[in-house]
């Protein structure tokens, strides 16, 4: 609403105040009360004066109102849909001193003069307002338009100067866009009705018409009918209803779309107020046949109308926008639409929204017929292509629905909603499928199952990360654009040209960020964690990972890589890539590999670093152990022959296996099982690190669990991503930490300490040499000089062991002091200052010149795809619920004899029956021999209730032949198979 106040009418001028606007002013909750607290929002000042409200609807050029009551109000809003701006003037009414703005010279008219308000909105007068300069006496020309232009002399023709207003007469019989009123004879004066805006129904797909019109009747011969004529293209002076004894010429402005209240486009409109002489007059003013003012944009695809040879404008039809207009679709008779596509997708859109359905009965390129459903529903779209245009019109349109709302509605695809909740899958891609149908289910109001939404959500990420195929040929510009974010970055793709046409078929892809290398030799300790796991796309694939252990014994990720499956070749390219990054000698003296005796990992060991120390996952070879040897006495004493430090007690603890199941005594001992790389007595003492499980490499596979299902560009987007979040969060949380100890070997001293302050007593030789007796009866000798222990705790993780605490105190030293440089703050922080760099989206890469890399073949396998591993019986105890399920390790159909299964699924591994050969054809076409009647010279249409009933039995006849088709198959390949089994 722009409002005018703190000024005044004089005459038919505002003179003086300010201009205001309220915009996204609700028109249903408008009252009388809502713009007196509209006022006061102005200026609380105004609740203490008398103020009249006037108002105009769209231009200033219109025909003033006065706002008296509530129904006053319902009549201006009832034209905003059709224009959305509201005039409002607020003539405040002074009681007091008439000279309370001196500066303002205005004149004063007499009391009894008429100003020619209409409070019923139909008026004579126009006011055209003049800009005011500041200071200044506004001027004014009062000019007087005769009925008659023959009275026009010399004198009238030129314009008199006066103050304040341009008043310019007009006829009365002129419809203003603020309001309508009949014409009416003397004796009914003030009696005019007003004539309501006639408004189509939105919910069956109409358009708002902007006024109703009076049209002539008029007869044509039969052999000329047609049910889209329109009088006004055929003769030029047919009448709409307003016409005047003299020639009319039409402005820009005043030429519209016509609709009326069941659909029908009536033509061109007339929304202006003014009329003109067609005969020139050299006296009259000049006026101009465009716009001073106004926004002219470049873009505009209308400029103006269309005019011909004649100067007369073009009928233009109404324009389908799908950008725009597709949000909540509208049809009238002689809409345009690009092609039949746009249309379906309209219908769609609208069906959908109001819960009805459509049978197509025409749909193709050129013609698109559109029923209901519903039995005895006059709904009813035709559209057909334009001649010599692609574009396709509306030409039969009947809007009206007599039907019931359907929620469970076959116009609802999963196209349709994977193009609607694209966006929002996109910003969650961890949407819960059962979550997701419910928000579209209340979205659409249309019920959305399960499977429905699954199939959304799939489709809708496929398309997101673009097909597998093209992700597969930008690998190479993947790794060009990290190169060129970090120089530093290695990146090694590896292909296969074993084919027919010599094409790069993908095989492997070695990564190593910069940040991630540099950040591995500036504080991390000597000791790597290999791993491989399971991708789960489409062309499967292993991943291989390499994992370091920080100052806070946690996770840094050194490489990764993606290659075709683990076998001795594919991890000795990956180890030799990896050395050849951190600068690791040869024989790898010094550097210690952890694993879980991945295959092919132990000769890769042996060929690449011989001499490296090999630890293996005490965690995995107990899984083993417990197959064969079973129970807590055995699994705690294996744990505890693992866990020892020094030979004295290994020994011990084996004596100790053996008195308890000779058995698994002897698979400890075997040789394809050497202590060296399972038992901590057997640890070197180089590395700071005593961990004997690959738990780093294992929790990282489960960080990056969701991207391993994903194409190859994505994952290794998802992994960069998620690596350069976490390096960026454990700094921030690193630099917060008080002290100069790392949080995690903070709390492996504290546990230290309180254990040497109860269990140890030491006794000083007056050196740095101590001997400190435990509370069981052993000693232990603690050098503070060497750092070192007997008990070996100390050297292998570079903690103080609660020995070594108890001699710290005793020289009252700080144990904090003996912490390894490896745990400290100051080196945590040298190793995360190393920040991933940020690289640009997979359109901006720069396309790479090489021949595009094909994916590996993709041979599928019959099921399911499985995406979760299969769990061990250990980690199925471990499961939620109330009950502990029962684990049988074999089991034997007593039927059959088979493992596997027991007699009550014994039916499930039997082959399927033909349950086709027991139907019976089903007659589609029942009734007499149309050929022996006779051919009819043309067949009358169906009706729609027809059409109905041939589409239902079109759609049963190819139900049912699918459904004979699929079974037929199945019987086939079930033949197959017996005749192969039998054969052999």
């Amino acid at each position: 609403m722009k409002i005018y106040h703190g000024g005044n009418i004089f005459g038919n001028k505002y003179v003086g105040g300010k201009i205001s606007y309220y915009d996204y002013v609700d028109k249903d909750k408008m009252s009388l009360t809502e713009v007196d607290n509209m006022e006061k929002g102005l200026n609380p000042d105004y609740g203490g004066s008398r103020i009249d409200y006037w108002f105009r609807i769209g231009s200033e050029d219109d025909a003033l109102t006065k706002l008296n009551s509530d129904l006053d109000v319902m009549t201006m809003v009832c034209c905003v849909p059709d224009e959305r701006l509201v005039i409002l003037y607020l003539d405040h009414i002074y009681e007091g001193d008439e000279d309370d703005n001196e500066e303002d010279e205005v004149y004063m008219y007499p009391a009894d003069f008429d100003f020619m308000f209409s409070q019923s909105g139909s008026t004579g007068v126009v006011i055209e307002e003049l800009p005011d300069e500041p200071r200044q006496k506004p001027t004014c020309v009062i000019e007087e338009i005769f009925d008659d232009p023959k009275k026009l002399t010399n004198e009238t023709r030129k314009p008199k100067r006066s103050t304040g207003i341009v008043i310019k007469e007009v006829d009365d019989c002129t419809l203003t866009q603020g309001s309508k009123v009949s014409d009416a004879n003397p004796k009914e004066k003030g009696k005019g009705k007003l004539f309501p805006e006639a408004r189509a129904d939105e919910s069956f797909g109409c358009m708002p018409s902007q006024e109703k019109r009076v049209e002539d009747e008029f007869e044509e011969d039969d052999s000329e009918k047609d049910e889209d004529y329109i009088p006004a293209f055929e003769d030029e002076d047919y009448d709409y209803g307003i016409v005047d004894d003299e020639d009319e010429v039409l402005d820009e402005q005043n030429i519209g779309l016509e609709v009326n209240a069941i659909g029908e486009w009536l033509g061109p409109s007339i929304h202006g107020s003014e009329t003109h002489n067609v005969e020139f007059d050299s006296g009259a003013e000049f006026q101009d046949n465009e716009e001073m003012f106004g926004v002219a944009d470049s873009d505009e695809e209308r400029p103006g109308p269309a005019l011909n040879s004649d100067g007369e404008e073009d009928v233009i039809f109404p324009e389908f926008n799908p950008k725009t207009d597709m949000q909540n679709p509208v049809f009238c008779k002689g809409m345009i639409f690009g092609t039949s596509a746009i249309l379906r997708e309209a219908i769609r859109e609208r069906a959908i929204r109001d819960g009805w359905e459509v049978y197509f009965i025409k749909n193709d390129k050129t013609r698109v017929r559109a029923i209901c459903r519903a039995q005895d529903c006059p709904f009813e779209l035709y559209a057909s292509r334009m001649q010599h245009e692609s574009s396709v019109q509306i030409k039969t349109y009947e809007h009206e629905h007599n039907c019931s709302r359907k929620f469970e509605s076959c116009m609802l695809s999963a196209k349709y909603l994977t193009k609607r909740f694209m966006e929002r899958i996109k910003l969650n891609t961890g949407w819960k499928t059962e979550s997701l149908a419910q928000t579209m289910s209340s979205e659409v109001r249309v019920k959305v199952s399960k499977q429905m939404a699954y199939r959304v959500k799939k489709a809708a990420i496929l398309a997101l990360e673009g097909t597998i195929k093209e992700q597969y040929a930008r690998l190479r510009d993947y790794g060009n654009e990290l190169k060129r974010v970090d120089p530093s970055t290695t990146i090694d793709i590896k292909c296969d040209f074993n084919n027919s046409n010599k094409d790069p078929v993908f095989k492997r892809m070695y990564i190593c960020h910069g940040a991630l290398k540099k950040g591995f030799k500036a504080g991390c300790r000597s000791v790597i964690g290999l791993d491989g796991c399971h991708l789960r796309s489409a062309f499967g694939g292993q991943l291989l990972i390499a994992v370091g252990i920080d100052a806070n014994n946690t996770t840094w990720v050194i490489s990764y890589a993606m290659v075709e499956m683990e076998s001795k070749d594919s991890w000795i390219w990956f180890l030799e890539l990896l050395c050849k990054d951190l600068s690791i000698r040869e024989d790898g003296a010094g550097w210690t590999f952890i694993s879980d005796k991945q295959k092919g990992l132990l000769p890769a060991f042996e060929e690449v670093v011989p001499s490296a120390h090999i630890r293996w996952c005490v965690r995995h070879m107990w899984t083993n152990f417990t197959k064969l040897f079973p129970g807590k006495v055995l699994r705690d004493q294996m744990w505890a022959c693992a866990k020892s430090t020094t030979i004295h007690f290994f020994t011990k603890e084996l004596d100790e296996m053996k008195l308890l199941n000779n058995e698994a005594y002897k698979w400890m001992m075997h040789e394809d099982r050497p202590a060296k790389h399972w038992c901590r007595a057997h640890f070197n003492t180089c590395s700071n690190c005593d961990i004997m499980i690959n738990n780093l490499c294992e929790s990282f596979n489960s960080y990056i669990f969701d991207a391993r299902g994903k194409p190859p560009v994505s994952m290794f987007e998802e992994i960069r991503g998620k690596l350069m979040k976490r390096i960026q969060l454990r700094r921030e949380k690193m630099q917060s930490m008080v002290g100069n100890i790392c949080p995690k070997p903070r709390d492996i001293l504290e546990k230290n300490k309180v254990k040497g302050a109860a269990d140890c007593i030491p006794n000083l030789n007056g050196g740095d040499i101590c001997e400190v007796e435990n509370i069981e009866g052993s000693k232990n000798v603690v050098d503070l000089n060497a750092r070192t222990c007997t008990c070996r705790r100390w050297e292998l993780s570079g903690v103080p062991c609660k020995h070594a605490v108890s001699a710290i105190y005793h020289k009252r030293h700080s144990p904090e002091d003996y912490v390894a440089d490896c745990y400290l703050i100051k080196t945590y922080m040298s190793i995360y200052d190393n920040l991933i760099q940020p690289i640009n989206g997979m359109e901006m890469w720069s396309r790479s010149e090489e021949a595009c890399i094909l994916p590996p073949q993709y041979s599928r396998q019959p099921g399911r795809p499985k995406t979760v591993r299969r769990r061990d019986a250990s980690e199925k105890l471990a499961g939620n619920g109330t009950k502990l399920g029962r684990i049988q390790k074999s089991l034997k159909c007593g039927n059959c004899g088979r493992v596997g299964h027991n007699v009550k699924t014994c039916h499930r591994h039997l082959p399927p029956k033909d349950k086709n050969a027991a139907n019976k054809k089903r007659k589609m076409n029942s009734g007499d021999d149309s050929s022996t009647q006779p051919k009819p010279g043309k067949k009358p249409p169906l009706s729609k209730n027809e059409l109905r009933k041939k589409h239902l039995q079109v759609a049963e006849y190819q139900r049912v032949w699918n459904f004979k088709f699929s079974w037929l198959t199945l019987y086939v390949l079930v033949a197959e198979k017996v005749v192969l089994v039998w054969m052999s």
